[in-house]
This record gives structure tokens, C-alpha cells and sequence, in this order.
């Protein structure tokens, strides 16, 4: 149910061309399923791919009709928030960890849960295109996996 990264380009191009026009706060966050490889290792690809199923329809549950999930590849997830100011953001992480935290897993006999870490990035002023901010979200996804996982950074106040 996520959007393909080639139609997430064209939705993040056009987000980012709002908001140079309007100048409207406009959050991007990375998140990747933590220690996905052990999951696909543990479990096969096949559970592999019901838990990117159900992680992507729990977020979908959890985000607002305006706001676009998008799968970026492998376990990357990006989600594009076109209106959210900076007040709300960390409520948004903290509610997306949660409720992937609350799934589980059913493989055999065995229940499994994961979790994600996420980075975030607002769109600044300066930036030259919707990349910029890609990349400030991944490098807040990177310090997130680095300073323990299954948490949310964001690269404004965090870094």
C-alpha cells in the first residue's frame, strides 16, 4: 500500500515545490526496520515480506490522508508529512515507533516482534530541492541506529 519510490519522487518534487512557494512546514522522516537482515535470516524472505506488509499498514492506519508513506528501498520507509510544524513532530515519531512497536509476528510456533528507527528532517529555505532533506533525514536515521535503535532524531534539535 506504500508508494513506489518512482511515484514518491513525484510527490516529494512537488511537496518541496509547495512548499518553496508557501513556505509550509513540510517533515520528512526515514525509518528502517531494525535488524531486518536477522528477521529474513531467522525467519525467510517470505516473513520478511509479511512484516513489511503489516509495518506499512499499521503506519498507514496511524498517518493523516494528507500524509504519504513511501517504500525507498529494502526496509526504508519514507514518510512525508507536506503540513506538520515543529511543534508536533516528536509527538509523530513517538507515535510511529509505538504502534509498530505493538505488532508481532507469528512464524510457526514462534512470536517475534520488531522495531524501527526513524530520522527526521523539516524542508529548509536553503534547500535547493527535497534531496537535502533526504539526506539530513538519513544521517538522523544513522545517528538513531547508532545511539541505540527504536528511536526517533531529528536533525534540527537532536544532532
Amino acid at each position: 500500500g506504500a508508494h513506489i519510490r518512482k511515484s514518491g519522487d513525484n510527490i516529494l518534487r512537488e511537496t518541496f515545490k509547495k512548499f518553496s512557494r508557501e513556505n509550509t512546514p513540510s517533515l520528512l522522516m526515514m525509518l528502517d526496520i531494525d535488524n531486518f537482515k536477522k528477521v529474513n535470516d531467522t525467519y525467510g524472505h517470505d516473513v520478511g515480506d509479511i512484516v513489511l506488509k503489516k509495518i506499512s499498514q499499521e503506519i498507514q492506519k496511524n498517518i493523516r490522508e494528507t500524509d504519504c508513506l513511501i517504500r525507498w528501498g529494502g526496509e526504508e520507509f519514507l514518510l512525508l508529512y507536506p503540513v506538520l510544524d515543529s511543534m508536533h513532530h516528536r509527538q509523530v515519531g513517538e507515535k510511529i515507533l509505538q504502534c509498530v512497536r505493538k505488532l508481532s509476528f507469528q512464524c510457526g510456533d514462534i512470536t517475534f516482534k520488531v522495531t524501527v528507527s526513524i530520522g527526521s528532517s523539516y524542508f529548509h529555505e536553503e534547500d535547493t530541492d527535497y534531496l537535502q532533506a533526504v539526506k539530513r533525514a538519513d544521517v538522523s536515521l544513522y545517528h538513531s541506529k547508532q545511539t541505540g535503535k527504536n528511536k526517533y532524531t531529528n536533525s534540527e534539535e537532536d544532532m
